[in-house]
Formats: structure tokens, C-alpha cells, sequence
């Protein structure tokens, strides 16, 4: 995804979805290590954990949607 931000060709609306996208992968990443390296959560917590870590992935799976779609709409694809 990195490699897309090297494209000048992006309206400002959409580098912007793109990086909202890049900052969501970014934040999952942090989860799913704080995650993997905790031995303190109980199964309530990590249910929860879990939980959170699932609506977050839908979440960036989302805005990059979203920038998807805009640039399809801007670009006549």
C-alpha cells in the first residue's frame, strides 16, 4: 500500500482516504502485537480483544473501499 502514495496522479480526497487506510493497517498491526505478546488477558478480555481487533479490520477494509471506489469514479474506470 506504501507504494501507492508514490503516485501523483491522486486527487486530494483520495491521498487522503489512502492514508487514512495506511494509518488503520498501521494501528492493526499494534493490536494484533499487543495481542501476541500479552499473557495477561483473560478469555473475557480477549473475546473483546478479539472483538475490537474484528471491527477494526472491517473498518480499514472499509476506507480502502471507499478510496477505491472514488478513484474509480474520478479516474472513468
Amino acid at each position: 500500500m506504501l507504494s501507492l502514495l508514490k503516485r501523483e496522479d491522486y486527487t486530494s480526497t483520495q491521498r487522503q482516504y489512502l492514508a487514512y487506510s495506511i494509518e488503520g493497517i498501521l494501528e492493526l498491526e499494534e493490536l494484533v502485537t499487543n495481542l501476541k505478546e500479552s499473557n495477561f488477558y483473560s478469555k473475557k478480555d480477549l473475546r473483546i480483544q478479539f472483538h475490537n481487533l474484528k471491527a477494526e479490520i472491517m473498518r480499514n477494509f472499509m476506507m480502502y473501499s471507499t478510496f477505491y471506489e472514488i478513484y474509480q469514479e474520478e479516474n472513468g474506470n
